[in-house]
């Protein structure tokens, strides 16, 4: 699996591929509209770049604009390579079905992502074994707080705060611990992608860090997803997730190069779409 893929996984959060398996179309920009009609298909929407570190992602206009969803704006400068995504898919699942409690239940997780190995630690970040491992955290922006926030208007600079009881000191691409915890993220990047659905009903941000090493090789330095959820209906949740991950490496083009990194993004992201379509909660005994 390659270091692209645990970003896309875990930040979407949200599922074997179906026996039919949905309609699915990639898009040609980052910012595209989102197709109704596909979506009542129960259609997967995406958009995809992978940019080498050579070819200076941050330059580009489409990376750009995601420079405010980094954790750690400095990040942009480092020379790394950059994998962008958005992904739209529909649920036919209530929007109240997103709690803050279950966006950061490892006992969920782990229903949606078994080989994921998810724990939670005292100072409520996790840790995930799915290759290549590596640690996360969670924030949830609920509908009063995206009310506030889009009242007071957008902070000039933005990214995820780590959350409270984050490490005072982190590897290259952790929480970074000079960011006020308590300021608010500037989700007006994200949003702006989507305008014509207005505010969401939630956003959860995941800040994804101090990933291992793969057969000795180096693999992510840090990556960050953002899943917002609209309410469409009773009983029916559209769901927009963008991903920004920064790697050291990819694969070589022998073992499937830049292709292999985009065709197990978008695997991945089907295999959860459908697992978060099947789930069904176990009731307690």
């Amino acid at each position: 699996m390659t270091p692209a893929a645990p970003a896309v996984l875990l930040l979407l959060l949200t599922t074997a591929l179906p026996a039919r398996p949905p309609e699915v179309r990639r898009e040609a920009r980052l910012d595209f509209a989102v197709d109704a009609a596909l979506q009542d298909r129960g259609g997967m929407q995406y958009f995809f770049v992978l940019a080498k570190k050579d070819q200076r992602p941050f330059e580009r206009p489409e990376f750009r604009s995601l420079r405010p969803l980094l954790p750690d704006p400095a990040l942009a400068s480092t020379p790394l390579h950059a994998l962008a995504s958005r992904v739209v898919y529909t649920l036919e699942r209530d929007v109240g079905f997103f709690t803050p409690e279950r966006a950061v239940s490892p006992a969920f997780m782990n229903a949606i992502l078994p080989e994921g190995e998810i724990r939670r630690r005292p100072d409520g970040t996790f840790r995930t074994r799915l290759q290549p491992a590596n640690s996360f955290s969670i924030r949830v922006l609920g509908e009063e707080e995206l009310h506030r926030m889009e009242a007071q208007g957008a902070p000039e600079s933005g990214g995820a705060p780590a959350p409270t009881g984050a490490p005072a000191s982190a590897p290259v691409g952790a929480p970074a611990p000079a960011r006020d915890p308590g300021q608010p993220p500037d989700v007006s990047a994200f949003l702006a992608l989507t305008p014509e659905l207005g505010r969401p009903h939630s956003v959860v941000i995941q800040h994804n860090y101090d990933f291992a090493r793969v057969m000795g090789v180096r693999t992510g330095a840090a990556s960050v997803t953002w899943t917002a959820h609209y309410r469409l209906a009773p009983g029916r949740t559209r769901v927009v997730s963008t991903a920004l991950s920064l790697l050291h490496n990819v694969p070589p083009f022998f073992l499937g190069g830049d292709e292999r990194v985009h065709q197990e993004a978008r695997d991945g992201a089907l295999m959860l779409i459908e697992r978060m379509r099947r789930y069904r909660e176990v009731p307690p005994q």
